[in-house]
């Protein structure tokens, strides 16, 4: 292989299998996993590149569309997400009649992060900060209006009442 910007046939090829150890950052992005797909360097359980030993470029095909990583959740998808795990004025985190607590709040997370992975990581804040005791109907606030629990996350605040 030959470097695209210099030329140079000292080219590094690079493939690396860390399975499902894989940490990563976009911006204030962040999680860890396996290796995202559409970035450019690898996905899955590798981690897959060519750089350029004597002036550092990486290799491929450059500026990459935006990954699965960094799409965004749709109004409809929260609206649609609100509506299956959250009833406004319901205490956050008690759950009368949800069976096992611990399963459903897995559930919650995993829904969330399925729609992508900067609500997935929003909702585990939103639920640290705002969830009561999963036995106490006391403990915990309301949930909100979809209408705010949309503008929040927009907004990246988790405090509802903030």
């Amino acid at each position: 292989m030959i470097c695209t910007d210099c030329n140079s046939r000292r080219v590094l090829e690079l493939t690396a299998k860390c399975s499902d150890c894989c940490g990563y950052s976009i911006g204030n992005l962040s999680g860890d996993g396996y290796v995202p797909q559409g970035l450019g360097i690898g996905g899955g359980d590798y981690v897959e590149f060519n750089i350029c030993l004597d002036c550092g470029q990486v290799q491929g095909q450059f500026p990459r569309p935006k990954s699965d990583l960094e799409q965004d959740a749709s109004d409809e998808d929260i609206e649609e997400f609100y509506n299956n795990y959250f009833e406004e004025g319901e205490r956050i985190g008690f759950s009368q009649n949800r069976g096992n607590v611990r399963s459903h709040l897995y559930d919650v997370k995993q829904s969330a992060k399925d729609i992508c992975q900067r609500f997935g990581t929003w909702i585990e804040e939103f639920l640290n900060e705002n969830n009561g005791s999963p036995y106490d109907k006391e403990t915990g606030v309301n949930a909100p209006s979809i209408e705010k629990f949309i503008q929040m996350y927009r907004n990246n605040n988790t405090d509802i009442d903030g």
